[in-house]
C-alpha cells in the first residue's frame, strides 16, 4: 500500500492526495485541489468531494450520484490542459481531461473548472448545482415588541455564505399581533390596496390606521 500511485498521476498516493482526503493537509492551489478531487473519485472519497465544494452549494449536491459515477467507474489518468491561478484575487480556472472507462467503453470527460478561495482555502464552484445559501449565525440588533398595541420592530443581521463569500442581510423587520399571534409584515409583497380599505392584517381597522406606516 505503502508504494500505490497517486491516481492523479504526481506521485505516491500517501505523500501526493492521501494527506489532503485525511485533512492533514489543504491544497495549495486550485489545481492541486483539483487533482485531488479527481483521486477522491478514483478512491470513493465521497466526504472529501463535498467538503471541497464551495461552501454553499454543498447542501445541493446529489451526493449518491456522486457516490455512483465514483464507484462505477474506472479512473484512468488525469490530464491537466492548463491552469490559471489568479482570474482576480479570489478565484481560479483548471481545465483539464479526466480519462476512464465507464464498463462499456474509455470516456473522456474535458472541463474547465472555476475555483474559488475562502479563508485560505481553495474550494470548487459546482455549475450543476443551483446556488444555494449556507446560514452561518444570526446577530438580533434590536427589538422594539411596543412600537403600538399591537406592532413591533425587530433588527437583525442574518450571516451567510452565498458559495463565493460571506455575506450579512441586514434588515428591520416589522410584526402585526393579531388574534393573539404574530405575523411578519413581507414589505417586498405588491399590494392593490387603498388607504381607506381594510388593513391586510385582518384587524378591521383602516390600512391607514393600521399597518401602512410599517410597510
Amino acid at each position: 500500500m505503502s508504494n500505490v500511485e497517486c491516481p492523479c498521476g504526481q506521485g505516491e498516493y500517501k505523500q501526493c492526495c492521501q494527506p489532503l482526503h485525511l485533512g492533514q493537509s489543504r491544497a495549495q492551489s486550485a489545481a492541486q485541489l483539483m487533482r485531488s478531487r479527481y483521486s477522491a473519485f478514483a478512491k470513493q472519497q465521497i466526504d472529501y468531494i463535498v467538503q471541497t465544494t464551495a461552501l454553499g452549494q454543498q447542501q445541493a449536491l446529489d451526493v449518491a450520484a456522486i457516490a455512483e459515477w465514483s464507484r462505477s467507474n474506472q479512473w484512468v489518468k488525469l490530464d491537466v490542459v492548463q491552469a490559471n491561478e489568479k482570474l482576480d484575487k479570489n478565484h481560479a480556472m483548471v481545465e483539464f481531461k479526466a480519462h476512464y472507462h465507464d464498463g462499456t467503453s474509455p470516456q473522456i470527460h474535458h472541463e474547465i473548472s472555476h475555483f474559488v478561495k475562502h479563508a485560505e482555502a481553495w474550494y470548487f464552484l459546482d455549475p450543476t448545482t443551483e446556488r444555494s445559501n449556507q446560514w452561518l449565525k444570526l446577530d438580533v440588533v434590536q427589538a422594539n415588541e411596543k412600537l403600538d398595541k399591537n406592532h413591533a420592530m425587530v433588527e437583525f443581521k442574518a450571516h451567510y455564505h452565498d458559495g463565493t463569500s460571506p455575506q450579512i442581510h441586514h434588515e428591520i423587520s416589522h410584526f402585526v399581533k393579531y388574534a393573539e399571534a404574530w405575523y411578519f409584515l413581507d414589505p417586498t409583497i405588491e399590494m392593490q390596496i387603498t388607504m381607506k380599505q381594510a388593513c391586510i392584517c385582518g384587524s378591521g381597522k383602516k390600512f391607514k390606521q393600521c399597518c401602512a406606516q410599517f410597510l
